[in-house]
Formats: C-alpha cells, structure tokens, sequence
C-alpha cells in the first residue's frame, strides 16, 4: 500500500460536486476491499472530531488502487488534505499494516491546522460570487471572480469584504 498523491480538489471533481482532498492509494487487488472501508471508517470519525461531520466520502477503484475524497470546506482544503492523509494512516494502522496512531494528538494537531488555515473573508466572498452566477476560482496567490474582461483578481492575503465589491 502505497499513497500516490495527496491534493486538494478546489471545485467539482470526478467523485465530488465541490471542494474536498482526495488520496490515490496504490493497492494490491486483495487488499482494496478492506482497505477502502477502514478509511472511510477513519475519515468519519476524524470528520466527527475536527468538526466537518456533514461532509461527503467518496472511493473510487481503479486497477491496481483506490482514490480516497471527501467534501470539504473551501477555506481549509490545505487541512482537508493533512485530515485524508491522518485518515489513512489510521487505516493502514486498523489493518495492521502500519504503526499505531494516537488519534487524539492527531485530532489535536488537524484542529489547530484547521484553524490557521480558516478565511471567513474567502467563503463569504465566494457565496457572494455563487448568489450572481459568477465564476469563482482559488488559486496558490489569488483568488478571481467573473471571468474574461469582467474578471476581478485579488491577492488571496487580502480579500475584500464581499459587500465592497461591484
């Protein structure tokens, strides 16, 4: 078992309809179907603790391993990724596979992650963006909203508040 890659997915995404963190696992075929459930039995009880309970897991197989998503909120996908990969790690250590994992001091460290992370600034402009049909897209630096000539960019370090903006 093997992770292949660990990201954020910033929209819409071949096993969710919006933002989330998504593992691909390299697996033998044997090992795929307990593998997939440990995680998802990890991923919703970390969800639970750090306080995302609602959100959504999703597997997908594919030859030779399975990709790991879940929903989660816009502001924080950069946690949403660390949360995925505690996720499994509790997983692999369930199967014993892996060493074992204290998931108390894993909840701990995700929640201050979490919370250094959080941008009220970016969800609120980004609602505003979805109210008036707009293009919203969050990039490493910026963050836009319209597209073509009418699109506005701004530093992702300094939102506007919502209501200033035309």
């Amino acid at each position: 078992m093997k992770v292949l890659d660990s990201r954020r997915l910033t929209g819409p995404s071949l096993l969710l309809d919006r933002p989330g963190a998504i593992l691909d696992i390299s697996l033998k075929d044997s090992d795929t179907d307990r593998a997939a459930p440990a995680w998802r039995r990890a991923a919703a009880r970390l969800l639970q603790a750090v306080g995302w309970p609602g959100e959504e897991l999703a597997c997908r197989h594919f030859a030779g391993g399975v990709s790991l998503a879940f929903s989660a909120p816009v502001d924080c996908l950069y946690a949403a990724t660390d949360v995925n990969e505690t996720a499994w790690a509790l997983a692999v250590s369930e199967l014993g596979l892996g060493p074992a994992v204290v998931f108390e001091d894993q909840v701990a460290a995700l929640r201050k992650t979490i919370t250094a992370e959080r941008n009220p600034a970016l969800v609120v402009l980004r609602d505003a963006a979805r109210t008036r049909g707009l293009t919203f897209l969050i990039g490493e630096d910026q963050v836009s909203a319209g597209s073509g000539v009418g699109a506005i960019v701004w530093p992702a370090e300094s939102l506007p508040n919502a209501g200033a903006v035309d």
